[in-house]
């Protein structure tokens, strides 16, 4: 008969007790994450040593964030906010998010004026030579939707097709909609959500084009009653991207990621933070 799994300390730098896996997960998948737990220690004196940082002076990571409240606050406290500091604390490194506009928040990460950015999908990769992606999600799903605030918006065909005959908004540096922007009648770049969902309010587009939690949530600040258009654009998971210089942390940040979904800390932190879903 199996026994009660007995709780440890993996020696190094703040990494996870064997304490900490859920019971219920079973004997496979405990030894799993004592393996990874166990591979993770391995790197605990040689973080410094390997990883050079942002900065000759700087002691932490400063990875930026493009999202507003609750992905990121400015008190630290938001979704990925929590997700960067505690993975990198798994790693034996110290980080930090620092909120900045999208398109800006891309470029400083990938010119070096920051060490990464959060929160991004699998394909912006390919667009600057100079991120690399961390592979384990750090946000299993994210949905985009289209935005109405009158009854008549439909979306025919269902997808990105169903833009062709719409004014549309979406803010500026969000890649997945400026890509298919073009598919629009007409198709404007605004500086935030605030401004993209005053236009809806106020007709001066047909669509607002954003995710749904974001979306919503600005909405109910502004108290604007608008409707989300079903089915969803589009649904990915979110990715963190470094840039190159710290190319050597990517496979120990993608281990602890993946630690952190196998013991249920990226679910409490949804759960905490993300009160409308992904």
């Amino acid at each position: 008969m199996e026994g009660r799994w007995r709780p440890g300390v993996v020696g190094g730098r703040g990494l996870p007790s064997v304490a900490d896996i859920p019971y219920c997960f079973g004997m496979v998948n405990r030894i799993a994450v004592l393996c990874l737990a166990l591979w993770l220690a391995s790197f605990s004196g040689t973080a410094d040593a390997d990883t050079p940082p942002h900065d000759p002076g700087a002691s932490e990571f400063v990875i930026n964030s493009s999202y507003s409240p609750p992905f990121s606050t400015p008190d630290g406290e938001g979704y990925f906010d929590k997700v960067v500091r505690e993975a990198f604390r798994r790693a034996g490194l110290r980080a930090k998010t620092r909120m900045m506009p999208a398109e800006r928040s891309l470029r400083d990460a990938a010119s070096g004026m920051a060490d990464g950015d959060v929160g991004r999908m699998f394909e912006v990769a390919g667009m600057y030579p100079q991120l690399v992606l961390v592979s384990e999600p750090v946000l299993p799903t994210r949905r985009f939707v289209a935005f109405a605030s009158h009854a008549g918006a439909a979306m025919d065909p269902p997808g990105w097709q169903g833009l062709g005959p719409w004014r549309v908004g979406y803010v500026n540096g969000w890649k997945i909609f400026e890509k298919r922007a073009h598919l629009a009648r007409e198709a404007v770049a605004v500086d935030n959500l605030e401004q993209l969902f005053t236009m809806l309010g106020k007709g001066r587009i047909d669509l607002a084009l954003c995710a749904e939690t974001d979306g919503l949530l600005t909405a109910r600040r502004l108290g604007l009653s608008v409707r989300v258009l079903r089915p969803p654009l589009a649904e990915m998971p979110m990715y963190l991207l470094l840039n190159k210089a710290h190319a050597g942390t990517v496979e120990r940040l993608e281990q602890v990621l993946r630690f952190m979904r196998l013991d249920g800390t990226l679910k409490r932190f949804r759960e905490e933070t993300l009160p409308t879903g992904p």
